[in-house]
């Protein structure tokens, strides 16, 4: 099929070839019983060169039709093996940028290999974007089908309505059908935000095991609704987290002290993945309990409106689960 917008000579040279021969044929009807002898020799030369015509403006497109099925193929494939080593980049992304929140002394070569990592995504978008031409209304559902994913996993079940969530649903599903089968398996939808969750829990896990503790930050801010001030808090001293809400923020982490007040959220540990993500992975990390941690160090920068603290937890808090009954602090229901 031509597509006139983008070769409109072909489109042109067709509608011509057309019109002629439509009008050869009138002639001839016209004149059939009266034509002398070189008037059907012209009618059939002018016929033959119609034919020439319409023979090449018809292979030409075949052809190219043929050749792009071949080269979407083609771009679908290395559109798959793209977003494969896309994936890998934002684990190792992820990992550094843990690394560099417990302040480790490697931290400047981290710096470099973040800024390495960044520029490599930076590389891999613009060769997706190589294959537009080619792949262009799939690239466009594919970006569609990720923002209402995206959509879809941070905005709470609360803040919308159950007919909101079906529709998402449905055109998530409905975006998905017209992708090649090969892209399907590759685009944002909720199988990504499970994989994106497991992918964290490894990461909390191997942290764990490879430096025996994870460091998490905490912030409180006047304009929310905690119930206490962490100014008052000292290295060593015992917290605890879990999830809460604020009038802010909805469902979060919260950290706790020792008399069950709120004294901050814990913030997302890995800024390459959405605080839902985090959050989930957390809980199923640690599970839904709250989890015994220590305050580690003080922020940098507080003041009497925005405040901020880190909490330890290291391998202790196993041995303390068993015990997480009894030592549960007075948690207000929200």
């Amino acid at each position: 099929m031509i597509d006139l917008k983008k070769d409109w000579v072909k489109g042109l040279i067709f509608v011509v070839l057309l019109a002629g021969s439509l009008a050869l044929i009138y002639v001839q009807i016209i004149n059939a019983g009266t034509a002398t002898k070189i008037e059907s020799t012209l009618f059939s030369a002018i016929q033959f060169v119609l034919s020439v015509g319409f023979t090449w403006v018809l292979a030409q497109v075949v052809f190219e039709n043929s050749e792009q099925e071949k080269q979407k193929k083609f771009a679908v494939g290395a559109f798959r093996r793209i977003k494969e080593i896309e994936r890998n980049i934002v684990r190792t992304y992820a990992h550094v940028c843990s690394s560099l929140e417990r302040n480790e002394d490697k931290g400047t070569s981290l710096e470099v290999v973040k800024a390495n990592l960044l520029n490599a995504q930076d590389t891999i978008r613009s060769s997706i974007y190589d294959w537009a031409d080619i792949i262009e209304n799939e690239l466009e559902i594919a970006q569609e089908i990720k923002r209402l994913g995206k959509e879809q996993s941070n905005v709470p079940d609360e803040a919308e309505s159950e007919e909101e969530q079906k529709d998402k649903k449905a055109a998530i599903e409905d975006l998905t059908r017209q992708l090649p089968l090969e892209m399907r398996q590759i685009v944002r939808t909720e199988d990504d935000y499970d994989e994106e969750v497991a992918d964290a829990i490894t990461l909390l896990e191997d942290t764990l095991e490879s430096f025996g503790f994870i460091e998490f930050r905490v912030f409180w801010d006047l304009d929310d609704s905690f119930e206490k001030e962490p100014k008052s808090l000292k290295v060593g001293d015992e917290c605890y987290f879990s999830d809460g809400i604020t009038t802010n923020r909805g469902t979060c982490i919260l950290a706790y002290d020792q008399d069950g007040l709120s004294v901050g959220v814990v913030t997302n540990l890995f800024l390459i993945w959405r605080y839902q993500v985090f959050k989930n992975a957390m809980s199923k990390v640690f599970g839904p309990t709250p989890v015994l941690s220590r305050v580690s160090r003080t922020g940098d920068g507080n003041t009497a409106d925005v405040q901020s603290f880190y909490l330890k937890v290291d391998e202790s808090w196993i041995l303390a689960k068993a015990d997480t009954k009894s030592m549960e602090p007075d948690l207000k229901d929200f």
